[in-house]
């Protein structure tokens, strides 16, 4: 049986990469529809002011169609609107801040050495980079994995931006690099006083994202109805 695919943001760089491969996919349980009202499943890659505007138009129908949310900065409250939304349509979201396999694998890794290497005496700190033209600083993806760690290690404190003070024990720094056409870059940092460990992940095309999104996205379609964060998503 074939989903529907519907893209919010369909003439972005992600919404582009993702008709491509479902274009050129030989899979076809996947397709894409022109039609929001005859969608099953949405992908929202666009704007916060474009996710918005999907969140009005879900809210005014009785759509239960699935909705995977890649697009990031979307504040607290706007997330809590979506959650509204999936017992109110009784649908299934999923916010994706990412949609990379390596990523969701990392967020994993570091949910375990978290507590490990935190009791152990390590500091940890994220570095991250992206392209000049992303809005959103720390990325959505920085903050996935600050929630993994802080998921392992409840105590840490997430700082961003610059320091004017000396590091306290329970700080998570999160410095954000953005220029030229990086897809994205990750660096989990566990420092201690005689060693020191590196998680990193890099990002090579946009593909991947896509390719992830259509998995995490046919994942959600077989779910029960329900708010989903990527740390319930399993394969």
């Amino acid at each position: 049986m074939t989903t529907k695919v519907f893209i919010q943001g369909a003439s972005g760089r992600m919404g582009l990469a993702i008709q491509e491969i479902l274009g050129e996919s030989k899979d076809k349980a996947l397709k894409l529809s022109d039609s929001l009202a005859a969608a099953e499943l949405i992908l929202d890659f666009s704007t916060v002011e474009g996710n918005q505007a999907l969140l009005k138009t879900l809210s005014a129908s009785k759509s239960k169609a699935a909705v995977l949310i890649g697009t990031t900065g979307l504040e607290k409250k706007q997330l809590g609107e979506w959650e509204k939304l999936a017992k109110k349509n009784n649908c299934c979201v999923l916010i994706a801040p990412n949609t990379s396999m390596g990523i969701f694998l990392l967020s994993r890794i570091c949910e375990m050495f978290g507590a490990a290497l935190f009791d152990s005496g390590f500091d940890i700190e994220i570095a991250e980079i992206h392209h000049r033209n992303k809005v959103d600083a720390p990325s959505g993806t920085a903050k996935l994995l600050a929630q993994s760690l802080n998921k392992a290690v409840p105590k840490l404190k997430v700082v961003s931006g610059s320091r004017n003070q000396k590091r306290s024990r329970e700080d998570l720094g999160i410095q954000s690099l953005r220029g030229g056409a990086v897809f994205g870059e990750h660096d989990v940092k566990f420092l201690g006083d005689n060693e020191e460990i590196t998680l990193s992940h890099r990002a090579l095309s946009r593909s991947l994202f896509a390719q992830g999104a259509l998995k995490f996205g046919s994942w959600l379609t077989k779910q029960k109805p329900g708010y989903y964060q990527l740390g319930d998503v399993e394969f």
